[in-house]
Formats: structure tokens, C-alpha cells, sequence
């Protein structure tokens, strides 16, 4: 088990540093090419196809949780029941998504009617719309099998090696001055072919039966892992949709540059996570007393890395954008309080993945959907409210706030229901990580070293040198508050980490 872990944390880093490159690279090198408002609408359209992920109702985290005990114990006729039932759902949501995308086509121009023409627009929307139907109809459930089986890392691979191929192709193309679209009809062929060589993989190295019944007693939590989806999706999608209804492409824009920035800071701490909730389920399934244990080690694991990751990233965003947004003119990117929301959104995003794993392995989707609906009404309400006012700001405060609510509700569900730990564990963990964020951040603004951070960064060697600077200090001053108050788990961790090392 931990030698797959690993293999998914390599594997995912390897990807994540890769997209972090290559997602710098892209979008700068389209707004200098063509402009803000054609970064600012591939953003916004691919937001609106992410709807797709509500037709799928869910199914992944069900069917995961379904498979992690037929795969321990090699029932293949089990496993291929599964994955054929799953499968037929996926393709019914291919056509559905099919008949929703060429609808959105003709209709989403009207959104965007000064920038681009009707028919430019729905031409490129199709194209956008291409490799999402080929991720359903070829490869998602066999993502679902390779993420129940701990092996993310071969899908990590492909995808990896298809962003590597997407920005040398990119690249080429906008400097020989190729038309937009045809720069991302490229794109989405290279995507595409993701999922094809996932099926084929997959049927080389598994066993599935074509000639069983399928099993739909996997999906039977289906409507109640359907109101999570809609929690998810909101939250990922709220932001860019009511900006590009409310405000216009050069806001979008701007959100969508400093969303990639976060985003893609929060995909690097989710790569410590690769194979874990696999993990958790099987050691769920099997009743091993070494769950509590997993779930401490894990837990402390995810609240010093997020803390020094994202406190350095709330420093380090703004003088990173007056660097990467250099001579861009067509509108200021230079928004510090967006900055700053987008940042605690996704710390809180992150420190609550232990408690989401733990009650997504265990398949309590029923009992917290509640939660789920609470946290879009709250995303939904508060940033409708606020964008009148505060643009781009206002639906990141919702966010954040929506974000906020959800990550204390899995932490007191998992604790109560599932683990059965008292909140004064709780408790001491939130103060210690609220005691940490500030023994860091009081000192910094108070001696003012925000200003002189903005006024001495003006190229990439000084913001990676005073960023590498900035990093340690914060990781120096986490690893220890956090030693002192969790010392059995920080020995403990770095105990399973040897043991990794000596174990591969």
C-alpha cells in the first residue's frame, strides 16, 4: 500500500509541476497573442461545459467506494458487474451531454456578443467540447477503477504527457500566428486521445468480463452523492459563470489568472493526497485498527503542508503578478484582496480533505448532503449579494465563506460518526493552525515587509530567490510549533517516511 502511495505522489508532483509550467506559459502567451478577452472566454466556456460533471450525478465517488473491497479480494466478477453498469451511466451521459453542448453553443454567443461574432463563438465552443465527450465516452470509468485500485499514477502519466505535447503544439502555433481556434482544435485532439489509451490499458491489464449482468447496486447512493456534485461544481464554477453574467471577458479575465495561480498551487498539496482515500477505504473496509492512525498521521501531514504552502503563496502572490503581468495593459491584474480570498478558499479546501476522504471512503453520502446544500446556497446567496459591489472580490468572499461552513461540517461529521474522537482533538487543531498562521503573518505586516516585497520584485530571479527565502522561514517556523504541540505525530510521520524510503 505505501509503495503505491508513493508511486502516486511522484507521479502526481511530476504532473503537477508540469501544469504549473505549462498553465503559466499558455494563458500569458494568449493574452499577449490575442488578448485578455480570448483568455478570458476559453475560461469562461470551459467553466460553463464543467455542468457535464452534474450529469454524472456523483457516480464516481459511489462507484470508487463500491470497488475498493471487490478489488482486495480479486473479485472479478464483482469488479466487471461494476464497471459495466457504471459504464452504460456514462455513456447515457454522453448524449444528454451531447444535446446540452450544441444548445449551449448556439445560445452562450448572446453572452459575449461585443467581443466575438455568433459564429466564431459557437464554432469554438464546439471545439472545446470535444475532449470532454471523449473523457465519458471512452475513459472516465476507468479512471474510477485505476483511483480505487491506487493506481492514479498511470492516468498521471498520460496526462502529463498530453500538457507536455498541448504547450510545445500551442506554442508553435501562436508564433507562427495560427488562428485561435485551430490552436485549440489541436488541444482538444491531444486530450482526447487520454482516455482511449486508458480503455486500452485497462482491458490489457484487468479482467472484465463482457457477459455479466450489470451491478447497479453500486450506483444505489447515486442521488444522494448527486447533491455533493452540486457542491462541488458550484464551488468551482460559481465565480467564473456569475462574471461572465454580471461583469465582462476582461474580468473574467483577471479572476480566471489568479484562480490559475491558486488553483494550481492547491492541485501541488492535493498531491500528497494521491492514493490516500483509496487507502482509507480499503483499511474501512477491511475493519484494520490502524485506521485511527492513518487518519492522525495524515490529518497532521495535510495541516503543515497546506499552512506553509498557502501562507507563502499569500505573500507571494501579488509581487509574483506584478512579474508574470509585465507590460499587460488592457487592464490591471494587480488585485491583491482577490489575491488574498482565492488564497483562504483553497487552504480551506485543502485542510479538510482528510475528513472528506473519510466520509467519502465510508459512503456516508446521505447523511451529509445536507451539508452540501448548505454550502451552495450559502456560495450561490452570498456572492450574488456581494458582485454588485465588489466584482471579482465578492464572489471569492463567497466563496470562501461557503468553503468555510463545509470543511467544519465533514471535520465534526468524520470525528462524531466515524471516527469517534472527541472535537477537543478538534479544537487543539484548529488553534494550533490559527496560532501558527499568526505567528507568521502579524510580525510580517506589522514590519510592513509587504511593501518592501512589491517595490524590490520586478524580474523572476528575485522572486525566486526572496520566494525560496520566505518558504523555508515559514516551513522552519510550522514544522516546529507543530512538533512541539503534535510530537507522537510528527515522529510518526517521519517514521512512515523512512519506511518507505527502506521499503522501495
Amino acid at each position: 500500500m505505501k509503495n503505491k502511495i508513493l508511486c502516486n505522489i511522484i507521479a502526481s508532483l511530476i504532473l503537477e509541476i508540469v501544469t504549473v509550467i505549462c498553465s503559466f506559459i499558455l494563458p500569458r502567451m494568449i493574452i499577449s497573442g490575442f488578448g485578455s478577452e480570448y483568455n478570458g472566454i476559453t475560461s469562461s466556456v470551459t467553466q460553463f461545459l464543467s455542468v457535464v460533471t452534474l450529469l454524472r450525478s456523483g457516480i464516481g465517488g459511489v462507484t470508487r467506494a463500491a470497488l475498493y473491497k471487490p478489488l482486495m479480494e480479486n473479485d472479478v466478477y464483482k469488479i466487471s458487474g461494476i464497471i459495466k453498469s457504471t459504464e452504460q451511466f456514462m455513456r447515457k451521459i454522453v448524449y444528454i451531454f451531447s444535446a446540452f453542448l450544441l444548445l449551449f453553443a448556439a445560445s452562450y454567443p448572446l453572452l459575449v456578443s461585443e467581443d466575438f461574432s455568433w459564429f466564431y463563438t459557437f464554432t469554438l465552443v464546439l471545439i472545446l467540447g470535444i475532449t470532454t465527450i471523449s473523457q465519458y465516452y471512452f475513459g472516465i470509468t476507468y479512471q474510477f477503477l485505476l483511483i480505487a485500485d491506487q493506481k492514479t499514477y498511470i492516468y498521471n502519466i498520460l496526462q502529463t504527457i498530453a500538457t507536455i505535447l498541448n504547450t510545445v503544439f500551442s506554442v508553435i502555433l501562436i508564433n507562427i500566428g495560427v488562428e485561435f481556434r485551430l490552436m485549440k482544435l489541436v488541444s482538444a485532439i491531444v486530450f482526447a486521445a487520454i482516455p482511449i489509451v486508458l480503455y486500452w490499458y485497462v482491458h490489457k491489464k484487468y479482467t472484465i468480463l463482457k457477459d455479466v449482468p450489470k451491478d447497479d447496486s453500486c450506483i444505489r447512493q447515486r442521488w444522494d452523492a448527486f447533491v455533493h456534485q452540486i457542491a462541488s461544481f458550484i464551488h468551482t464554477n460559481t465565480d467564473l459563470m456569475l462574471l461572465t453574467i454580471f461583469t465582462n471577458l476582461y474580468q473574467v479575465s483577471v479572476y480566471n489568472v489568479y484562480f490559475m495561480v491558486v488553483y494550481g498551487v492547491r492541485r501541488f498539496v492535493t498531491v500528497f493526497t494521491s492514493g490516500v482515500e483509496a487507502s482509507i477505504g480499503k483499511l474501512i473496509a477491511s475493519k484494520d485498527k490502524q485506521l485511527d492512525k492513518f487518519i492522525s498521521v495524515y490529518e497532521f501531514g495535510m495541516n503543515i503542508i497546506s499552512t506553509i504552502v498557502f501562507v507563502s503563496t499569500a505573500i507571494l502572490i501579488i509581487p509574483f503578478m506584478k512579474v508574470y503581468m509585465m507590460d499587460v495593459a488592457d487592464v490591471n491584474y494587480i488585485r491583491p484582496a482577490l489575491g488574498y480570498w482565492l488564497v483562504f478558499a483553497s487552504f480551506l479546501a485543502c485542510i479538510r480533505l482528510p475528513y472528506q476522504n473519510i466520509v467519502e471512503s465510508a459512503g456516508h453520502f446521505k447523511e451529509t448532503r445536507n451539508g452540501a446544500i448548505t454550502e451552495a446556497a450559502l456560495n450561490i446567496v452570498l456572492s450574488l449579494v456581494l458582485i454588485h459591489s465588489f466584482g471579482a472580490v465578492g464572489v471569492a468572499v463567497g466563496t470562501a465563506f461557503a468553503m468555510a461552513f463545509r470543511t467544519i461540517q465533514y471535520a465534526l461529521y468524520s470525528y462524531k460518526h466515524i471516527m469517534e474522537r472527541s472535537y477537543l482533538i478538534l479544537l487543539k487543531r484548529m488553534i494550533t493552525t490559527c496560532v501558527n498562521i499568526a505567528v507568521i503573518i502579524i510580525p510580517y505586516f506589522l514590519l510592513k515587509l509587504d511593501d518592501v516585497l512589491k517595490n524590490n520584485t520586478d524580474n523572476y530571479f528575485t522572486w525566486i530567490t526572496e520566494s525560496f527565502l520566505i518558504f523555508m522561514i515559514i516551513a522552519f517556523v510550522s514544522i516546529l510549533i507543530n512538533a512541539i504541540s503534535y510530537h507522537k505525530h510528527f515522529f510518526a510521520a517521519i517514521s512512515l517516511i523512512t519506511k518507505s524510503k527502506k521499503h522501495k
